[in-house]
């Protein structure tokens, strides 16, 4: 995955939502503004908690299931690290990036998990996308109205990345059928940096490398090195350690 590709110079501006998306959003707003009738908080709730419990890779067995409430955790963990810090060491990501991330596939629940492949080859990718943000916009979830060209493509890395390390998971496990995932995320991964910015491709990169790194460890004869109970002792230099503002009596007491 090169760092080298250049951004999209579109990546300034907020995405235009094309003629549907508008008319969907007018009709959610206007429904609210009416007093027509919107989905209960309860139907909210079971909305979020089914759509949190689709299993995805369904056509192809694993040991441990994943599920889109593990996946969308694991990319807004990741979009949180591709957006990069401040001087403070706190992300940058948005609350409108870390919610698209949580709720992008609650409607799969309603539209299915369809794979990659099939929608690509019977050309649904853009289709059952704009029909999925729809539903969400039924329960006030879609975050995806709030992004602009450069959140869209972090969400976009990260829903990949995050592919990636469910491999590793199965691998680590001894489920080799998942390499044939591994290739085919890593060959779109590739694809995809040039709709970044320079930074965000650069920070997506080093997440590339850090897996792949951590792939040959699980691949090969010593297994995987990480060890939560031990301490961080990997032979690199450790980070220097921030430099924060010394508290005055005023802050300590907030």
């Amino acid at each position: 995955m090169s760092a080298a590709r250049p951004g999209n110079p579109a990546r300034a501006t907020r995405r235009p939502a094309d003629e549907e998306s508008n008319r969907a959003l007018e009709d959610w707003r206007s429904r609210e503004e009416e007093g027509d009738e919107m989905p209960s908080l309860k139907q909210k709730l079971q909305f979020i908690m089914d759509g949190g419990a689709v299993v995805r890779y369904h056509a192809r067995s694993g040991i441990k299931p994943d599920t889109d409430a593990h996946h969308s955790h694991g990319v807004a963990m990741l979009a949180s690290l591709l957006a990069g810090e401040d001087e403070d060491g706190r992300t940058k990501a948005s609350s409108s990036l870390i919610m698209a991330c949580l709720t992008h596939d609650l409607a799969e629940q309603w539209a299915s998990d369809v794979s990659a492949g099939t929608k690509a080859a019977l050309g649904l990718s853009l289709a059952l996308g704009e029909a999925e943000k729809g539903k969400l916009r039924e329960y006030g979830l879609c975050y995806h109205d709030g992004l602009d060209p450069e959140e869209a493509a972090v969400l976009g890395l990260a829903d990949q990345l995050d592919c990636l390390m469910y491999c590793l998971r199965e691998l680590s496990l001894g489920n080799r059928n998942v390499l044939l995932v591994w290739r085919r995320t890593c060959a779109r991964l590739e694809s995809m940096a040039g709709a970044a910015s320079l930074d965000t491709a650069l920070r997506a990169s080093q997440v590339y490398e850090a897996l792949k790194e951590a792939y040959r460890e699980v691949t090969g004869p010593g297994g995987p090195e990480f060890d939560v109970y031990a301490p961080p002792n990997d032979g690199e230099p450790k980070a220097p350690k921030r430099q924060r503002a010394p508290q005055t009596a005023q802050s300590r007491a907030v």
